[in-house]
Parts: structure tokens; C-alpha cells; sequence
């Protein structure tokens, strides 16, 4: 697991670099009203992207042999073309509805980039779960610098046309498909032929029967989620303006950068490693443990150098305008690196097959961090909207890691006295 680990993070590593490298030329190519519109577009992506499959990707690394994991994957292959369709309908019939509600005139015109865009989403996590399960860590890895590269050198060029944030959402958009056929490509090569075996209509509707609490809470879960981590982006867009949105971004994208890189890597190995324990009868409480501890270890030196030096950071590499940029990332770090422990929690509230907990959990975040923003708003402060934001976040992640913790200890036979 170690082997597949580095594997990955290697190319994980090399991606962030180039990433990372970017950003302060893209820092003055784009200004924050153009990262603003940008992380609209991207806080919608979001919000459809993670359900777009119904959940039915994360269930493909569960099954014993990968001809039931093909049908798995054509569930979410199905559910991935009616969502696909039904936000190109909504596209058509209401985007100047979307734009004015988000107060973004210029994202009208973006907002015909949608559904491809959540096709790719959707695209790209079934590939992924399915390399994910067949030990493709490789193929991964070099997907990962594939998007990087495409993203960052397809922004760098858009943005000597006229469009602004066009260039970002074309670039984002760019990488995401050219990342879609590389992995493909890996995925098809050795397992076409198990892959279409999975998509007779009556093996799909078994498995989807099987694994339907993916659907019916698990989607639900991942849409609360993705809400819960872009409210501050739709919520400071209304209190304040999208230039507002634009200093978050960036704070955002330079902050998860390098400590949700660690977290990705591992969630990766993880997962197919937990369900392997469950099958075997083992406990996932030493794993869930060892793992959280890991990694609150290795993102504490990021988080310290944020906390006290962001501002001063943020205006020497990106510009003095990114100057109040980098005091929101102080604060952001906080909630990030406490994300940053989380994914062994959900790890194991997935293979237990908990996402019921897990969407209550959300729903109570979101309603917390809604409360957290509108109130703190009201002091027209953006900064201390962000820290109030931040320590909620904080504590309902540390609350996660306690949940799972006493879910897996549920889950275990009781010894016999």
C-alpha cells in the first residue's frame, strides 16, 4: 500500500508544483473580479458535479469481482447521462435566471460550459474509482500532471484574449477532458471487455437495488457537502461582489494546494485498503487512528506558516492587490487543515456504509455555516465572515473524526464475556 501511496502522490506532488508555479503569473493575468466569476462558475460545477453519478462511482472499489464493479460503474455511467441532460435543459431554459441570482452578469455566457463540464466531472470519477480499484496508481498519477499541465498552460493563453474569467473556465474545462482520455485510455486498454459486460439493463438494475443508499443518501450527502464548502463563494457574492469572491478564491486554491495534497493521496489507497479490513473481519479503528495522526502531523508546519504569515506571503509572490488575499488565508488554514483529517473518517463511514450519518452531518454543517455567514456578514466585514466560517468548519470536521470513530466501534462484534 506504501508503493501505491508514493506512486500516486508522486504525480499528486508534481501536479500541485506546476499548479502552485502558475499562480503567481495568473495572479496578474486575471484580476480578483475574473477569479470571482471563476469560482461561481466552479462553486456550481461543484455542487452538481459530486452527485452527477448519484454517488455509484465511490461504490465501485466495493464489490468482490470486477464484473460486478462494471456493472456498478454502468449505474453511475446511466444516472452521469440523464443529470448531463437535465442541466443542459436548465442551461437553455433559466441561465440568465442562474446569472441574476448570483449577481455575475458575465456568468450568463460561461454558463453554456456546464453541462460538458459535468460530464467530465462525472467521466473522470468513474475512471478514477475504476483505475482506483485496479491498482492503476500510475496511470492516475500521470492524469494528474496531464491536468495540471493543460489547466495552467490553456489559462495562461486564454487570458491574452479578451473574456477575463472565459480564460479560467476554458482552461479548467480543457484539463478536465484531456485528463479524461489519458485515463480512459489506461482504463480501456486492459478491461474493455469486463467494462462492457457491465451494461445489460438487468445486471445494472441489481446492482443499482444494491447499492441504491449511494443514491438515495449518499447523493444527497456529497450535494450538501459541496454546498456546505461553496457557501462562502455564493454567500460573499451577495453580501459583497464578486471581487470579494475573487480574494477568497485565491486564498482557497493557494491554501488547499499543499495540504489537501497529502489527504487526496491517501484517499485514494485507502479506500479499496479499508474495504479489504472489512472484508476480512478486521477492526478499521488502528487504521482510522494511525492515519488521522499522520496527517494532523505532517499539515501542521503549512497551517503555522499561514496562520501567522499569510498577508505578508500573498503580497510579495502574487502582488500587493492579493495582500488582503492572504489574511483570509490565515484564517482558511485552519478550517483546511482540520479538512485536511478527514478523509480516513469518511473512508471508513463509506465502507461501513454509513452515508445516512454522514448526510445528517452535513445538513447540520450547512445550517451552521449559513448561520455562521449571514450573521457575521452583517458586520460588512469580510474578513471576519471568513473566521467565523473557519472555526465552524473546524470543529464539525474534528466532530466527523469522533463520529467515525464510534461508528466503526459500533460496527464490531461484541466479544463474548
Amino acid at each position: 500500500m506504501l508503493k501505491n501511496a508514493l506512486t500516486y502522490m508522486t504525480g499528486s506532488v508534481l501536479a500541485q508544483a506546476l499548479t502552485l508555479a502558475a499562480i503567481p503569473v495568473l495572479s496578474r493575468l486575471y484580476g480578483p473580479d475574473d477569479f470571482g466569476v471563476f469560482g461561481l462558475f466552479t462553486a456550481l460545477l461543484s455542487i452538481i458535479g459530486v452527485a452527477a453519478c448519484l454517488r455509484y462511482a465511490l461504490a465501485i472499489p466495493l464489490p468482490k469481482t470486477n464484473r460486478q464493479a462494471a456493472q456498478v460503474l454502468a449505474c453511475g455511467a446511466v444516472a452521469l447521462a440523464c443529470v448531463s441532460a437535465v442541466v443542459l435543459l436548465v442551461v437553455i431554459m433559466a441561465r440568465g435566471m442562474v446569472a441574476a441570482a448570483l449577481d455575475a452578469p458575465k456568468l450568463e455566457t460561461l454558463l453554456w460550459l456546464l453541462p460538458l463540464s459535468v460530464l467530465g466531472y462525472g467521466v473522470y470519477e468513474l475512471s478514477n474509482y475504476w483505475a482506483t480499484r485496479n491498482g492503476r496508481f500510475k496511470a492516475l498519477a500521470a492524469s494528474h500532471v496531464t491536468r495540471a499541465a493543460t489547466v495552467t498552460g490553456t489559462q495562461m493563453a486564454a487570458a491574452a484574449a479578451p473574456g477575463g474569467a472565459f480564460g479560467l473556465v476554458i482552461g479548467q474545462l480543457a484539463g478536465q477532458w484531456v485528463t479524461n482520455l489519458v485515463l480512459a485510455w489506461h482504463v480501456l486498454h486492459k478491461d474493455r471487455g469486463v467494462i462492457a459486460s457491465g451494461f445489460r439493463w438487468e445486471r445494472i438494475c441489481t446492482q443499482a437495488r444494491r447499492y441504491r443508499t449511494f443514491a438515495f443518501h449518499g447523493a444527497p450527502q456529497a450535494v450538501l457537502n459541496s454546498v456546505s464548502q461553496t457557501i462562502p463563494v455564493i454567500m460573499l457574492g451577495w453580501f459583497f461582489s464578486p471581487a470579494i469572491v475573487g480574494l477568497y478564491i485565491m486564498a482557497q486554491r493557494v491554501v488547499s494546494a499543499p495540504m489537501i495534497l497529502i489527504s487526496q493521496s491517501l484517499r485514494q489507497v485507502l479506500l479499496p485498503h479499508f474495504s479489504r479490513r472489512r472484508h476480512a473481519g478486521h477492526s478499521l479503528r488502528p487504521v482510522l487512528l494511525r492515519y488521522t495522526t499522520v496527517l494532523a502531523v505532517l499539515g501542521m508546519p503549512a497551517l503555522l506558516v499561514l496562520l501567522f504569515f499569510g498577508d505578508n506571503v500573498f503580497s510579495v509572490v502574487l502582488g500587493q492587490e492579493w495582500e488582503e488575499s492572504g489574511r483570509y488565508a490565515g484564517w482558511l488554514a485552519l478550517w483546511l487543515w482540520a479538512e485536511m483529517l478527514s478523509p480516513p473518517a469518511t473512508i471508513a463511514l463509506t465502507v461501513l456504509e454509513r452515508p445516512r450519518v454522514q448526510m445528517i452531518y452535513e445538513a447540520i454543517l450547512l445550517i451552521a455555516r449559513i448561520m455562521a455567514l449571514t450573521t457575521a456578514a452583517w458586520t460588512n466585514s469580510p474578513e471576519k465572515s471568513i473566521i467565523v466560517f473557519s472555526v465552524v468548519g473546524l470543529f464539525f470536521n474534528l466532530g466527523l473524526i469522533a463520529i467515525a470513530f464510534f461508528q466503526c466501534l459500533a460496527s464490531e462484534p461484541k466479544k463474548s464475556t
